[in-house]
């Protein structure tokens, strides 16, 4: 009588056989370090600038909104040509300070993404150095 078991199928008494039991089913993801596990990584290989440049922005968002508020604040202490001038200018100068404010981040993400991507790339590399190595090429 011949054995038709295969690894993950039942044996025929329809129990898991002692290796099948211990295997994970479904391996885990590997674990991705917290901000604070970051913060102290001194091998430099998790970016922590990544994971904080959303609070950067919205800081510098509200920056620029309590600027513009100063602004106007000055405008109108100063008389009417001064409050109409800053009743124009804190809008735009509020506008322009969020614009470079996204544009700066956005330049912190894309410098990050490319080093990522670099790693990637190193990575794929060294693998497939490797399968060529074992297959002799």
């Amino acid at each position: 009588m011949e054995n038709d078991y295969s690894p993950g199928q039942e044996n025929n008494q329809g129990r898991e056989t002692e290796s099948e039991r211990l295997e994970p089913r479904h391996p885990l993801p590997p674990r991705t370090p917290t901000v604070l596990e970051a913060l102290f990584d001194l091998s430099f290989s998790t970016f922590i600038t990544a994971k904080i440049v959303k609070v950067l922005f919205v800081l510098s968002v509200v920056l620029a909104a309590i600027s513009a508020l100063f602004l106007l604040a000055g405008g109108f202490r100063g008389g009417f040509g001064t409050a109409v001038l800053a009743l124009i200018a804190a809008p735009l100068l509020f506008v322009f300070y969020v614009i470079m404010a996204r544009v700066a981040c956005e330049l912190i993400m894309v410098v990050f993404n490319i080093a990522e991507n670099t790693s990637r790339l190193v990575e794929q590399g060294e693998e497939r150095a490797r399968e060529a190595d074992d297959e002799g090429v």
